[in-house]
């Protein structure tokens, strides 16, 4: 599937602490803010540390394939500590596997999709 292959990002994984998010539930909300802002095309680059934010840079296609999958519909969680392992189903029925990640400081280090 094209798509995944526009949609792989980098991950790039840094020492996971409890940052943004200390458990499953906490880094679902971050997971589905940071689909929809590259939805949107407004990544929050503030929250990723550079490395991550060089590769989503280089995916320039990422944030329309992405939004041409519609909101996110449903997001199960797969894993309990971080590195965070999420199944996402979308409005068009795509169902994908998220991973994310926080270093030390709480920035987003690591995020990819299969």
């Amino acid at each position: 599937m094209k798509i995944l292959a526009a949609l792989a990002l980098a991950a790039v994984l840094g020492a996971a602490s409890p940052a943004f998010a200390e458990t499953p539930a906490q880094a679902e909300a971050t997971l589905r803010t940071t689909i929809a802002a590259i939805q949107s095309g407004a990544p929050n680059f503030d929250i990723m540390v550079p490395e991550l934010v060089d590769a989503i840079k280089k995916a320039p296609n990422a944030s329309a394939q992405l939004a041409a999958l519609g909101p996110v519909t449903a997001i199960t969680a797969n894993s309990e500590t971080d590195p965070f392992l999420y199944t996402v189903t979308f409005e068009n029925g795509a169902v994908l596997n998220w991973m994310l990640s926080f270093n030390a400081e709480g920035k987003i280090a690591g995020l990819q999709v299969q």
